[in-house]
């Protein structure tokens, strides 16, 4: 049917709406603007990623020795943090297509955290290497100043705030944990005016003896915007910002310090929760409980997985990273038999990501080990591609060893894949170049 029929027999205003409809439905892929790329933190972008390892651009920093941190996207701008004790400046944004530095900031002694876009400014947790605090800084996204933060949120040595904020009903959340005892915990979850100006709640989930406490669990958000879903306290739990009420509360049985929890996955009706195991007496396990009803609806025990990591959710798997690389799960029982497994050279601490059928992820230790970024094929398991990117001239004495390790989770947007070590920061695209890692 030709436009003009199509005015005929539905009008212009519907037709127009029409067109927008399929205008929007087609245009490009959304930004990556926070942790994991979305307030589910599942992970998961339909579109694809980089088949090939070339580089579109990278720069390098030989003196830099500091962790970057999970990677965001907006626009044409990428912007990371840097976690580490004495390197200024540590908040960057660089132009996504010439990978040009456009400002640099300074935020305390850097972030272990992701970081939250919203509007025009960026929010971000951080570390004060000398008083340990941590808080939330909102900073300007063109200029890169600093427009607002809220003060002492946590105290907690050589870590500072380690959630990444979440945007939800005109407010800025967060989640933390205070060690109660030696094996309990409590979680505190703060909420707080766009310009940071305004503590306008503080939720203390009242502690449970031997609850599980999460040094990087941050909040997700239900589809709908009006659930938070929080770990901790043995508990996996859905704050409701609207009604400012506790919807649900499910008692997974983590006890403290055996166990940490990670940052729940919101997927498909289903929240997902590792608990990472602590001590070698216990084991990591998964869990899948009901969004609605809070109900278990599978466990599966014995499983590997990384300390800082989450786990990425597709439409048929969920995907861990692990101290000898990736494992995938079914999503409908408690087997704890991989679907597929992929060994990398070393291990990972950090989160997977998916772009259509790929699995990307990043390794690395120290010198020993070297440090890679691999691409899997999400239902295969089998390798796509990898890069090498160990520094051959760094020494194994300790501090400049860790130049080879990625902590941050990459990022993937318009077929580009973002993602940074301890000194250098890659953009990998299938129109970039064959370039040689920095030696």
């Amino acid at each position: 049917m030709m436009l003009k029929d199509l005015v005929k027999k539905f009008g212009v205003l519907l037709v127009l709406t029409m067109l927008v409809a399929v205008c929007v439905g087609a245009g490009s892929a959304a930004d990556w603007t926070t942790y994991l790329g979305n307030d589910q933190r599942n992970g998961y972008v339909a579109e694809d990623g980089p088949q090939t390892n070339k580089t579109l651009w990278m720069f390098d920093n030989p003196q830099m020795n500091q962790y970057i941190q999970s990677p965001v996207v907006s626009g044409d701008k990428v912007y990371f943090s840097i976690w580490g004790g004495s390197l200024t400046p540590n908040l960057y944004c660089y132009n996504i297509t010439t990978g040009t530095q456009e400002w640099s900031q300074t935020i305390e002694s850097g972030a272990r955290a992701g970081i939250t876009i919203s509007d025009d400014s960026l929010y971000v947790s951080s570390y004060n290497s000398q008083t340990s605090v941590g808080e939330v800084f909102k900073v300007d996204l063109e200029t890169g100043a600093i427009e607002g933060h809220t003060g002492e949120l946590v105290k907690v040595g050589t870590y500072g705030l380690t959630s990444t904020p979440i945007i939800s009903e005109d407010s800025v959340w967060i989640n933390t944990y205070k060690e109660v005892t030696s094996s309990s915990v409590e979680t505190h979850l703060y909420e707080y005016s766009l310009d940071l100006a305004e503590q306008k709640n503080k939720i203390v989930i009242a502690n449970t003896t031997g609850g599980s406490g999460g040094y990087y669990a941050s909040p997700a958000l239900s589809p709908d915007g009006k659930l938070l879903y929080i770990s901790g306290n043995s508990s996996i739990i859905a704050y409701n910002t609207t009604d400012a009420t506790i919807e649900l509360e499910t008692n997974l049985g983590l006890s403290y310090p055996q166990y940490r929890t990670a940052t729940p996955v919101y997927s498909n009706g289903v929240i997902y929760l590792v608990g990472h195991a602590y001590v070698n007496s216990v084991t990591s396990k998964i869990y899948a409980v009901d969004a609605v009803s809070g109900e278990i609806r599978w466990v599966k025990e014995g499983v590997s997985t990384a300390m800082m990591s989450s786990p990425v959710v597709t439409d048929s798997v969920i995907i861990l990273s692990s101290s000898t690389g990736l494992n995938a799960y079914n999503l409908v029982d408690t087997s704890a038999t991989p679907v597929w497994s992929f060994t990398g050279v070393s291990g990972a601490q950090n989160s997977p990501v998916v772009a259509g059928d790929t699995v990307y992820y990043t390794t690395g230790k120290n010198a020993a080990y070297g440090a890679f970024v691999y691409a899997v094929n999400a239902t295969t398991g089998e390798s796509v591609w990898t890069y090498d990117v160990s520094y051959s001239s760094v020494s194994s004495n300790n501090g400049a060893k860790y130049q080879n390790m990625f902590e941050g989770a990459p990022a993937v947007v318009d077929g580009v894949l973002y993602v940074g070590d301890a000194r250098s920061f890659y953009a990998f695209s299938d129109s970039g170049s064959s370039a040689v890692p920095p030696g």
